[in-house]
Parts: structure tokens; sequence; C-alpha cells
């Protein structure tokens, strides 16, 4: 939108968006974001300064499979429950306590390459000191990065992972 001189209102961006796909809408926001639904309803909070750790390991999980090897879920969590759970506590800096109640339930499907993942990215991540999580239906995986933590992403360049230190705006590595 902007290399064309921002033809569409941010309004009518978002609803491009949602017709290719419904969590597309949440790429094109940016910032502190919780997507519900389908992804499609988003709502937006105050920028929070955090270090998060991106990592692709150079394979991907199809999403429509992915999903078609999860167990039935018992469960749904709220907008109230998700912003007590895990936006508050990001908004205070409580990255322990958020890295305890955020949950991707896509990481109990059954699918071969959930399995990958959990087996051969995560324990990287959890052997340099973070609490890995799937991002969406994989294969990337996200950590928080707490400040007082020095970073060696050696074992990740060695693997010739793709990886990114992002902060609140910006990415560093």
């Amino acid at each position: 939108n902007r290399l064309y001189g921002e033809p569409l209102s941010g309004s009518e961006l978002q609803q491009l968006a949602a017709q290719i796909g419904s969590d597309v809408p949440f790429f094109i926001r940016g910032g502190l974001v919780l997507a519900y639904g389908r992804g499609e309803k988003l709502k937006t909070y105050s920028p929070v300064n955090f270090r998060l750790l991106l990592v692709y390991p150079n394979f991907s999980c199809p999403t429509g499979e992915v999903y078609g090897e999860l167990p039935k879920l018992s469960r749904e969590i709220t907008v109230e429950e998700a912003e007590k759970l895990i936006i508050s506590p990001l908004i205070l800096g409580r990255l322990d306590e958020v890295e305890k109640n955020a949950v991707n339930d896509l990481e109990k499907s059954q699918h071969p390459c959930v399995k990958r993942v959990k087996e051969e990215v995560m324990p990287v991540l959890k052997e340099l000191g973070f609490t890995p999580r799937m991002s969406g239906s994989g294969s990337s995986v996200y950590a928080f990065v707490k400040e007082s933590e020095n970073l060696d992403l050696t074992p990740l360049k060695k693997r010739g992972w793709w990886y990114k230190l992002l902060t609140d705006r910006k990415s560093v590595v």
C-alpha cells in the first residue's frame, strides 16, 4: 500500500487482507494485537517493550494438515481471559507469567511436522535457556528474551536456521 502512495485507507486495507486469509489483517496491523475468532478480529494495545527471538528451522508445516491432526479441544479462551493471562502480564513486563500462560493448542497436533518441531527445534532453544512456543502451525518457534540474558545463538547459526531477535519496533539480529 505504501509503495503505491497508500491508495487504500487502513480500513480498506484490513478488509482486503481479510479476503486473502482470516489471519492476514493481524500482520498488517502490527504492534501488540490480540487476534481472536479465526484471527480476523483484532484488539490493539499500546506498544510494549520486550524482546522476542523468532526462529525458522528451514522447513515448513502445512497449516491445513496440522489442524487436521489436532485432537478435539475442550476449552476456549475469552478475550478477557487472554488479557488477564497474557496481555496484562506482558504490558507489566512479567515475562515468566506470560511464558507460563501462553499456550499454542496446535502444539497438540499429531502431524509429523509438529512432532519434528518438538523433537528437533524446541530442545535446542530449551538448551539455550528459553521457553519456546510454536508460532501458529509451525515450524517457526518463538521465545521471550529477558533483558539480563546473554545471547549465544551459535547453535542456531550452526544449523543454518533463520532467526531474528525482535524488540518493540525493530529487529536487532
